[in-house]
């Protein structure tokens, strides 16, 4: 079989019934979700269009007044946002195509890029000591707070 036959094969519509059971209650976030079909054009219905790795939104957690479900897609890294109510459910590793198989590896195995809430902390607090540091004539903001606690 060529590529591109290959690739058609693997490039089929996903319905409810390649869902996990009963995911459709479960929270969505960190986990690849199938988009039903009958929320996309036609010419959309596809596994490259319907799987996406939910990233956030209110609408992730089942139990939220939200329904906005945000990710990436999961063949093009394109962000998306949905309704809770147009998502089929999580997607069943053992009913994806195979390129899909193949993409989340890779996508989950990459360390996320974005610093977190703490590193972005350090990050400013050893840039104001970087700058008090280059201005020895002056006093400190940091040595200021300090003596005034004591």
């Amino acid at each position: 079989m060529e590529k591109n036959e290959t690739e058609a094969k693997d490039n089929v519509e996903l319905k409810t019934a390649d869902c996990l059971p009963d995911s459709h209650n479960e929270d969505f976030t960190g986990k690849l979700v199938i988009v039903k079909p009958s929320e996309l054009k036609p010419e959309y219905r596809t596994s490259e269009h319907q799987l996406v790795l939910c990233t956030h939104g209110n609408g992730a957690r089942p139990d939220a007044k939200g329904t906005s479900v945000f990710g990436k897609e999961l063949y093009s890294g394109e962000t998306v946002c949905f309704g809770r109510h147009q998502i089929a459910g999580v997607a069943d590793p053992t009913k994806l195509p195979e390129w899909a198989v193949k993409k989340q590896k890779k996508v989950m195995s990459t360390p996320a890029q974005k610093p977190t809430l703490q590193e972005k902390m350090k990050s400013a607090k050893e840039k104001v000591r970087e700058a008090d540091a280059a201005k020895p004539d002056s006093v400190s903001k940091t040595k200021l707070i300090r003596d005034e606690r004591e």
